[in-house]
C-alpha cells in the first residue's frame, strides 16, 4: 500500500501488514506498541522526522531501525523478501524435485556450512592427488 499526501512523503507498507489506510495502520500499530518497525538512514534525516512526527501525533510506539542509506535498506528487505520465497511450499517442491533442497540461514550459518564442505572436498581432493587440468 502507498499513500501520498500534500507533502513529499510517501508511506509504504509491506503487503503483509493487511492495512489498507493509514487509520488502520495506528489501528495496528496501538494494538502492537513496540511490534512494528521502520527504517531511516540517519538521525535527523527526513524519515527520521516523519516516523518521529507520527508517532507522535498518533500516539503509538514503532521501532526506529536504522540504515547507512536508503542501499542497505533495500538489500535487507530483498533478503527478507529472497528467504521468504525460498522458505514458501512451492518453491521448496520445485527444489525437491530437482535434487535440492532449500533452507533459511543467517550469513553466520551459510559460512559455516561453505567452510565444511571446503574441509569435506578439499580432504577428497587431497587424498585423490587430484589436480587441476
Amino acid at each position: 500500500m502507498t499513500l501520498a499526501y500534500k507533502s513529499p512523503n510517501v508511506l509504504v507498507l509491506h503487503p503483509s501488514a493487511a492495512v489498507t489506510s493509514v487509520k488502520e495502520l495506528i489501528e495496528l500499530a496501538r494494538a502492537k506498541p513496540g511490534k512494528l518497525n521502520y527504517g531511516s538512514s540517519g538521525s535527523g534525516s527526513s524519515v527520521h522526522m516523519v516516523a518521529e512526527l507520527f508517532k507522535s501525533m498518533a500516539r503509538v510506539e514503532i521501532v526506529r531501525v536504522v540504515y547507512r542509506g536508503s542501499g542497505p535498506a533495500i538489500i535487507n528487505r530483498l533478503n527478507q523478501e529472497i528467504v521468504r520465497i525460498l522458505q514458501s511450499p512451492a518453491v521448496k517442491a520445485k527444489f525437491f524435485n530437482a535434487g535440492s533442497d532449500s533452507i533459511g540461514s543467517s550469513p553466520q550459518q551459510f559460512a559455516a556450512t561453505i567452510e565444511s564442505e571446503m574441509a569435506k572436498w578439499g580432504k577428497v581432493i587431497k587424498d585423490a592427488n587430484i589436480r587441476a587440468q
